[in-house]
């Protein structure tokens, strides 16, 4: 239950975050123009950030086969990069945030798949949100946009519907896994009275 608390917060801080810098991008298209550099920078940090610390709250036990150590120092290290060379990367948003929101989508994807494989209602309409997810993210690095401004406000369109499924997503799958666990323990209760029974 622990490990489910850590990885639903993990994902969902994320998910803030990129909610908060969707709202920016769709609000104010021409301030992100100038200052996407930077609050990218800090984003991808503080990502990074609270991988790694969900990976040392975590139980060494629990942290077998998986990367989010790494894939927090990787995080920083590029954040410190886009701040450093602000200039290069603006020219490169569009395919950045495309990225972003296609990771998004694969995790959705893969969720899909999870509760397909689990027998969970509701894999397609996950399924659905990962397709729209990687089409978004597609979009934002063919970047078939005239406008700056347009462009921004897909950006932003983006990174809010990802932040929101990525949320809606850890909360279900935690609600989910709780579900699981009360049903585990109460058939292994009813296992332990029918043999004492008998």
């Amino acid at each position: 239950m622990k490990v489910i608390k850590e990885i639903r917060w993990n994902v969902m801080l994320k998910g803030i975050l990129y909610i908060i810098l969707g709202i920016i991008a769709l609000a104010l298209p021409e301030t992100m123009e100038k200052t996407i550099g930077y609050l990218l920078g800090v984003v991808l940090i503080i990502a990074g950030g609270i991988s790694i610390i969900s990976y040392l709250l975590r139980d060494v036990r629990e942290n077998y086969y998986r990367d989010d150590f790494v894939f927090g120092l990787v995080e920083i290290v590029i954040g410190i990069i886009v701040l450093l060379k602000v200039e290069i990367i603006i020219s490169l948003i569009p395919i950045l945030f495309g990225i972003l929101v296609i990771i998004s989508g694969c995790t959705k994807l893969q969720d899909a798949v999870d509760m397909k494989r689990m027998n969970y209602a509701g894999w397609i309409a996950m399924l659905i949100l990962a397709l729209i997810n990687i089409v978004l993210g597609l979009v934002l690095i063919f970047n078939p946009f005239a406008a700056v401004e347009l462009m921004f406000r897909v950006i932003g369109i983006g990174l809010i519907f990802s932040g929101i499924t990525d949320c809606a997503a850890a909360l279900y799958f935690a609600r989910r896994m709780r579900r699981y666990d009360t049903e585990a323990v109460e058939s292994s209760y009813e296992e332990v009275t029918e043999e004492e029974k008998e």
